[in-house]
């Protein structure tokens, strides 16, 4: 891990903070749940497993239910955007975050996700 890396884990657990962002990335829950939130939002271009954690989340508090973070065995993200965009890309864009997890602009989410070299 490089120090831009570093830093920009920090950010995001600022945001992660700041906003009462639960786990996101890979769920395991039942269809019943899935279907009562109403599944992923197709109508957001980025985010939308952000967006579906905070339903399942507000879901399973009006059930008795608690919706946590499995921390041993968990999944490995690729660094492949620091690896196109380089270490200090969220330093150099610090709206580009709250844009993609915002999930409503298709210019940033197109550029972050689908231009860029896979």
């Amino acid at each position: 891990m490089s120090i831009g890396i570093f830093f920009s884990t920090l950010v995001l657990l600022r945001y992660i903070v700041k906003h009462q962002v639960p786990s996101a990335g890979m769920f395991w829950f039942s269809r019943e749940a899935f279907d009562t939130v109403g599944g992923f939002d197709e109508s957001l271009v980025s985010g939308e497993d952000v967006n579906f954690a905070f339903r399942l989340r507000a879901l399973g508090k009006t059930r008795g239910q608690r919706y946590g973070t499995l921390w041993r065995n968990g999944i490995t993200t690729s660094c492949r955007k620091f690896d196109k965009f380089g270490d200090w890309h969220l330093f150099r864009e610090p709206g580009l975050l709250k844009e993609l997890l915002g999930g409503k602009n298709p210019e940033a989410a197109e550029r972050y996700y689908y231009e860029a070299d896979r």
